[in-house]
């Protein structure tokens, strides 16, 4: 009997002990493990973040704060790389511009007289081209004559005076006034009316200030005919003339 109690204790204190073991256990698994989640504010819904991933948020968030901040500097510095203020010019610069604005004035200047002094260089050449053209052609005119006759024609003298005045602004020229005849008469009497016509227009300039030295004289008779085509007297008149060859001077 003593063994049946003992037994039956021995029974209960082994069921006692694993009772309190569940005992433990079940408020070992009450006790309520420190939270890990993090409460979000400002939203109407808690957001969960794991404390594994605290670390990793922190660095992406330094991360793009440092990448905004790289960015905002780097459009500062080239908003005032492109916007730096013009620098005044130097008083050196300002004076050798002065320099050069008068260097340039005087050498238009020159230019501008170099090329007024040719102009008018060319206009005296020219001017003086055609004065001698025209002193040529009042020299060389032919002076006619009637027929058979040494005496000078209203044409004539009007031929000679402009000769006197061509050979007045034309000091060295000197000219050779020669006689002709047409061939009406013997070539005698053709060579002496030749020298008669020269004389008398050797004798009309000299007396009207042309030195007699400047004007030679020959006769030629019927000799040098300017028209041959026909016997008739328009054509035998162009030979009984006085022509003035220039020599020198023009």
């Amino acid at each position: 009997m003593e063994k049946g109690l003992a037994g039956r204790n021995k029974w209960d204190a082994g069921r006692g002990m694993r009772d309190a073991g569940r005992g433990m256990r079940r408020s070992v698994r009450r006790i309520p493990r420190p939270s890990s989640r993090i409460p979000h504010y400002g939203s109407s819904k808690p957001s969960v973040v794991k404390r594994g991933n605290l670390s990793m948020n922190g660095v992406m968030r330094y991360k793009l704060f440092a990448s905004v901040s790289f960015v905002t500097v780097g459009m500062l510095v080239s908003g005032c790389s492109h916007n730096k203020p013009a620098t005044a010019p130097t008083a050196a610069s300002s004076a050798d511009r002065t320099a050069m604005d008068a260097a340039d004035r005087e050498n238009a200047r020159i230019r501008e007289e170099a090329e007024r002094s040719a102009a008018a260089a060319r206009a005296d050449a020219e001017r003086a081209e055609k004065a001698r053209t025209e002193a040529r052609a009042t020299i060389t005119a032919p002076v006619r004559f009637e027929f058979d006759r040494s005496e000078l024609t209203d044409e004539g003298l009007q031929l000679l005076d402009a000769k006197v005045a061509a050979m007045q602004a034309n000091p060295s020229v000197r000219v050779r006034i020669e006689g002709n005849a047409d061939d009406s008469g013997s070539d005698e009497y053709n060579m002496a009316l030749s020298q008669r016509r020269a004389a008398v227009a050797q004798r009309y300039m000299s007396e009207r200030g042309i030195d007699a030295s400047r004007l030679q004289i020959v006769s030629y008779g019927e000799e040098h005919p300017v028209c041959t085509a026909s016997r008739d007297e328009p054509c035998r008149a162009q030979n009984r003339r006085d022509e003035f060859v220039i020599l020198s001077g023009l």
